[in-house]
């Protein structure tokens, strides 16, 4: 329906000399600016779903970067939690209930770096955690860690991520709103 007001726009500017109404033309210029205008928030909502997958595809990599540096943290803090395990285990005997618990939460480099790992991403309560651990200082340690983790680790990623989508954002919001107005005042001139 739009094209076809356009045709009757085209031809009506063509016989513009003959007798047709003024306020016609001015009525079916006003049908074409409206449909720019549409135009023009179709490409403004195209363009916010390119930047959405633009901002995914840029934290790719400080997701891996922070993938890699949380693997490293979690490691470190496993070594020690899994020998303190292993000598409160030996200390309690082996067989004893409570050792077996430890075992599972403890056991392993692997199995402990996956219990810090749930701690600190809400897969397991962080309290049972620290409660399995031998002496108050480990207790300590181990609130230190979460408090680390999730306070300072995880806001330093949120913000490299941020800055990175802002920088992108703001540059290519300039290249692509300079040509698309340009060809909106065009357009409306006409």
């Amino acid at each position: 329906f739009v094209q076809f007001l356009e045709v009757v726009v085209a031809v009506a500017t063509m016989s513009a000399e003959s007798s047709v109404n003024v306020t016609f033309l001015r009525g079916l210029k006003l049908i074409r600016a409206v449909r720019i205008a549409r135009s023009v928030k179709l490409l403004a909502a195209l363009q916010e779903v390119r930047m959405c997958c633009v901002a995914m595809l840029m934290s790719v990599k400080p997701f891996i970067a922070a993938c890699l540096i949380l693997i490293v943290w979690i490691t470190i803090i496993s070594v020690y939690y899994t020998e303190r395990a292993l000598t409160r285990r030996l200390w309690l005997g082996l067989e004893h209930e409570d050792a077996e618990i430890l075992r599972e939460s403890y056991g392993t480099i692997y199995s402990t770096s996956f219990s810090l790992f749930q701690a600190i991403t809400g897969g397991c309560d962080w309290i049972e955690l620290a409660e399995l651990l031998p002496s108050a200082p480990d207790t300590l340690l181990f609130t230190a860690y979460i408090a680390f983790s999730l306070l300072v680790l995880m806001n330093i990623i949120t913000g490299v991520v941020i800055s990175n989508i802002m920088q992108f954002a703001s540059a290519d919001e300039i290249a692509t709103l300079l040509p698309s107005a340009e060809k909106v005042l065009r357009n409306l001139t006409r």
